[in-house]
């Protein structure tokens, strides 16, 4: 059994991944792909565990920007599991990170006959149109991808999450808006941009103060004393003692 969420193997008995901690869940069999993880909110299915292992080594070429050296070992998974849509799916991201996009086109099509549910080889699809510029493509693509509705948002939620956990609120706050576009009033996810874009308006008050916090905090707490029902300056020296004591979002 393997990590539904990094593909860690567990050991038999275990009910918590020992690498990242997420309670083990048994795979059951479905459609044929019985190993499977998940990234990014993204599941990646597979027939064999040595069909995984391969995939996973294909993915560590990618991280050295060796496209060739994956698109040969995604070759030899597809020779077995030639309707799999996840190494179709990769397939077809790797043609097109080698910029030959008819290539990757012809094998996101292939992914999403297998599985119109795939959301990367849509997405990669919709890329490929934008820069071709094929409008009324891009748009079916667009369709497509609504159509998917909650799994879709949840698939850019975790986009979202990862990148606010990684320090990056900003890209945090662009994976949270397209959320938005799919599910304009899901009140979690308003709420996490309004948040953020809370704390990023008071950072920018700190800096005028060099980000000497001591500093910031002390004015603010003056303010608060000649106007104790002012919510800004509340805000700001609750935010102020935070990062004094170096504490982020």
């Amino acid at each position: 059994m393997f990590c539904t969420e990094c593909g860690y193997k567990a050991i038999k008995g275990d009910s918590i991944c020992r690498y990242c901690g997420t309670p083990l869940k048994i795979s059951t069999k479905k459609n044929g792909y019985p190993v499977s993880f998940t990234n990014g909110g993204i599941t990646f299915s597979f027939k064999t565990n040595s069909a995984y292992q391969l995939f996973q080594k294909s993915q560590e070429c990618l991280t050295r920007k060796d496209f060739n050296g994956s698109l040969e070992i995604l070759n030899s998974v597809l020779s077995s599991e030639p309707r799999n849509p996840t190494i179709l799916s990769q397939i077809g991201i790797t043609y097109f990170l080698l910029r030959n996009f008819d290539k990757g086109v012809e094998y996101c099509k292939k992914a999403i006959e297998q599985d119109s549910t795939q959301i990367l080889p849509l997405e990669t699809l919709m890329e490929v149109y934008v820069i071709e510029g094929k409008p009324e493509k891009v748009q079916h693509c667009f369709e497509n991808l609504k159509s998917l509705g909650a799994k879709y948002v949840y698939v850019l939620n975790v986009r979202a999450s990862n990148c606010f956990k990684d320090q990056k609120p900003e890209l945090a706050i662009n994976w949270w808006k397209k959320a938005l576009i799919f599910d304009p009033l899901n009140q979690e996810i308003i709420s996490k941009v309004n948040a953020v874009a809370e704390q990023d308006f008071m950072d920018k008050h700190l800096k005028k103060f060099d980000n000497d916090y001591s500093k910031a905090l002390e004015f603010y707490k003056q303010k608060l004393e000649k106007d104790p029902n002012d919510d800004f300056y509340k805000r700001m020296v609750l935010w102020a003692e935070k990062r004094s004591l170096g504490l982020e979002y």
